[in-house]
């Protein structure tokens, strides 16, 4: 199951789960195998939509893989899990492994990439913050 449709206010041609779904199909999966909820904006909305959907279609599941980025994870499973369902993870990124290995340079000077990293840690940050006041999680 692929969720999600367009974060965006506005409609900027990204519908994720059918262009995802496309993807797939191109990749030689039987698109009868894939089930895509297309209405949702946002985590919140994802694990509600999926959890309608799931619920009808396989109510004898009782536990799903969740897989979204390493960074996003935290809220996702947040919001799954208020919904009721039980989730097991997976990340489609890693930030770290068993060890680490600095060389000297990397101590010294600046690196661009950290700015992107900062973005994204204050995104999910922040967003974690607003949908616990909100009451998604």
């Amino acid at each position: 199951m692929i969720s999600g449709d367009n974060g965006y206010v506005t409609d900027r041609g990204l519908h994720e789960a059918a262009q995802m779904k496309e993807v797939l199909v191109s990749w030689g999966i039987p698109e009868g195998d894939i089930i895509t909820e297309e209405v949702s904006r946002n985590t919140h909305e994802n694990a509600l939509e999926s959890k309608k959907i799931l619920d009808q279609s396989y109510p004898h599941f009782k536990k799903f893989l969740l897989i979204t980025s390493g960074k996003h994870m935290r809220r996702a499973m947040a919001c799954f899990e208020k919904e009721g369902m039980k989730c097991d993870q997976f990340t489609t990124d890693h930030y770290c492994g068993p060890k680490r290995k600095y060389q000297w340079d990397q101590y010294v000077l600046p690196n661009y990439d950290n700015f992107e990293v900062w973005d994204a840690f204050i995104k999910e940050t922040s967003g974690y913050v607003m949908y616990d006041l909100v009451g998604y999680i």
